[in-house]
Parts: C-alpha cells; sequence; structure tokens
C-alpha cells in the first residue's frame, strides 16, 4: 500500500498490530482482518518504469524513473504465493586492505539483482486500485 494510502486508513479505521515475516527476521505491521499492510514509497507505486541500463547514453547513471504514462498505484493485494521473488549475486570481487586504495580495509565489490515474477495463473488472483483508475460510469 502506498505510505499515503497507508496513511489516511490508519487515521479513518481501527487497525490491528500483527506479527509478520519470514525466518528469523520478523516485524509488527498494522493489519485489516489479519492481512499485512506492508507501506511502501508512493514513487514505488506506479504502472509503468524506465529502466537505464547504465550504459547507453542518456542511461549511464542507471536505476529506474517513472514512465511518461505512470498512474499512482493505491494498493496491491496478492497472496503470497502469487509474486516469486528471484535475488541473484555476481561474482565478488574482494581487495586487500593493500589493494584498496581509499581505506586500510578489507573491500567487497558485487552486484546484486532482483526480479519479480508472476505467473500466468496465480496473477488472476492478484488485485490493484490505480488512483487516476475510469469507473465504469464514465
Amino acid at each position: 500500500m502506498s505510505s499515503i494510502v497507508a496513511s489516511i486508513l490508519e487515521q479513518s479505521t481501527q487497525l490491528d498490530d500483527i506479527e509478520f515475516g519470514d525466518g528469523d527476521i520478523k516485524r509488527i505491521v498494522k493489519s485489516i482482518d489479519n492481512v499485512p499492510i506492508i507501506k511502501v514509497p508512493s514513487k514505488r507505486m506506479k504502472t509503468e518504469y524506465i529502466f537505464m541500463d547504465g550504459k547507453t547514453s542518456g542511461q549511464t547513471a542507471g536505476g529506474f524513473k517513472e514512465g511518461p504514462k505512470a498512474l499512482d498505484i493505491n494498493w496491491l493485494i496478492t497472496p503470497s504465493s502469487a509474486p516469486i521473488a528471484i535475488s541473484k549475486t555476481d561474482k565478488p570481487r574482494i581487495f586487500t586492505p593493500d589493494q584498496n586504495q581509499s581505506a586500510d580495509a578489507y573491500k567487497i565489490d558485487y552486484r546484486k539483482y532482483h526480479d519479480l515474477w508472476l505467473l500466468d495463473e496465480p496473477i488472476k488472483l492478484c488485485r490493484a486500485c490505480v488512483k487516476q483508475a475510469k469507473t465504469a460510469q464514465e
């Protein structure tokens, strides 16, 4: 849920606190009917992004930005089994204190890649609320 919508909901509704997490990492979050509400910065709740490759002219900074037709997502509801989170770490490079010129310490360089997959069948169970969506009467 976007932070803005979560703040409005917290002011207007009685929410419960529940423990949410996996493995050893757990945190207390607000919930509705034992369904956790995970706040996300509004800049990360858009319908379209442009991903920069870090190599092409105009994209050398890398990263991402919202696309020209991006709409604001208020909330997403998914079963926890629907999204498949993928994480990959490329080959790390380790520099000894003698090789590291910026500090008298070891330095480790690596890249971390993330992706989120939604397969055809589980995506049918997901719901989204888009701020600028048109109603059936419009």
